[in-house]
């Protein structure tokens, strides 16, 4: 018998195992499909919710790609069952956000940009997809019964690579930019949004060229009214440090910026931070984590009392090549003071765990994470959720 690994079913994610057997004479019985293996869920985001939190991720399997749903109590146990909210081949990573009254959630297609508005029940308000805008890598976030939606879109050529922004009515669903706004020059992925005080406050990470591996973290702020402010005075487009994937969250009088330095292939990288006010105004810069080894994707929520920071960490790499992450968590007080050095373990273990995500829910504060199960019938990457304040030790 034959085993090999197959991509005829085409898409994004093509790969299956497949078997033949054959006989002396290269006559074959006929071939199977050995494992398809349970479908990978990948990229979670967690809002608040009036019910708790509000789960999304991205479900991967073979010729197919879904956006999941799913509502969760406080503490990060089940309301009910997950629910498909599209289907299609190249669906991009989804992203969700609460206004206090609906959900958005958005995600990226063949088409564009998309989005669906839920009810806290989990109902969807819009019998189909709001079509927002061209671009893929959607994020979200609310304000004062608006939703800003970024991405990322291509203009003259693959090599440019610009993050644009559109507002959408919490109440009607209408697209308010009619012509997308860009938020800041070529060269630029990983763009992150929040809601700090009266305005949204947008992070990237920016390359220098389309081939240059090393980056510089830019934000700005936009109001409700769609207008682009510098997030620091005298600098263009808000620069703020060099590095790579940024994220941000806020307290209320602060907000904090997080990312990690080093080029995308480079062997030691740190995580640093960079606390805001309400005018843009820089009150401290540190680093969060020096441990050695490989610190990355860091993501932050403020949990009521400080930051928390939760990060993908190698520092137990066995090797160079050990791709196996653990989670790591840091705490920084609203005044910039970091709270645990280089951090410390929140899930250490054999099997990887990755990509997380964290949320606040009025004093609740919640972990999502992919967890690697070897089990039948997982054995792929399956969401899991972690219930804080960022002292627990055991994936679910």
């Amino acid at each position: 018998g034959v085993v090999w690994a197959d991509r005829r079913v085409g898409g994004v994610e093509p790969n299956d195992v497949r078997y033949g057997s054959y006989a002396s004479d290269l006559t074959t019985s006929g071939e199977i499909v050995v494992s398809r293996s349970a479908p990978a869920q990948l990229y979670p985001e967690l809002s608040e919710s009036s019910t708790g939190f509000m789960a999304v991720w991205a479900e991967h399997e073979s010729g197919q790609r879904r956006v999941m749903m799913q509502r969760l109590n406080g503490d990060g146990t089940s309301l009910d069952s997950p629910q498909v909210i599209a289907s299609d081949p190249n669906l991009g990573t989804p992203s969700v956000a609460f206004d206090g009254t609906r959900h958005l959630v958005v995600w990226s297609d063949s088409e564009g940009i998309a989005g669906q508005r839920f009810d806290p029940s989990g109902s969807a308000i819009d019998a189909s997809p709001i079509r927002i805008m061209e671009g893929f890598s959607a994020e979200v976030a609310a304000m004062g019964g608006k939703f800003l939606v970024v991405g990322l879109d291509f203009t003259s050529s693959i090599h440019f690579l610009v993050p644009f922004a559109a507002r959408v009515d919490g109440e009607t669903g209408a697209v308010l930019d009619a012509s997308p706004m860009i938020v800041a020059p070529y060269f630029t992925r990983s763009v992150r949004v929040d809601r700090f005080g009266n305005r949204w406050l947008v992070t990237w990470q920016r390359h220098w060229s389309h081939d240059e591996t090393s980056a510089e973290i830019g934000a700005v702020f936009v109001d409700g009214n769609g207008q682009l402010h510098d997030l620091v005075s005298a600098a263009s487009y808000g620069r703020i440090g060099f590095g790579i994937g940024p994220d941000v969250a806020v307290s209320g009088s602060t907000a904090l910026i997080v990312w990690r330095t080093g080029r995308l292939a480079s062997t030691d990288t740190d995580l640093i931070g960079q606390l805001f006010s309400p005018d843009g105004t820089s009150l401290a810069s540190f680093t969060l984590s020096a441990a050695p080894g490989k610190q990355a994707r860091p993501v932050a929520a403020w949990d009521g009392e400080q930051y928390v920071v939760i990060w993908e960490d190698r520092r137990e790499a066995e090797t160079f090549f050990d791709e196996r992450t653990d989670l790591y968590f840091g705490r920084v007080a609203n005044d910039g003071t970091v709270l645990d050095a280089d951090g410390l373990p929140l899930v250490s273990q054999e099997e990887p765990v990755g990509l997380p995500a964290i949320a606040r829910s009025g004093s609740d504060i919640l972990v999502a994470a992919s967890f690697l199960r070897r089990e039948a019938p997982d054995g792929n990457y399956r969401v899991g959720f972690l219930h804080g304040p960022a002292v627990a030790t055991a994936p679910p």
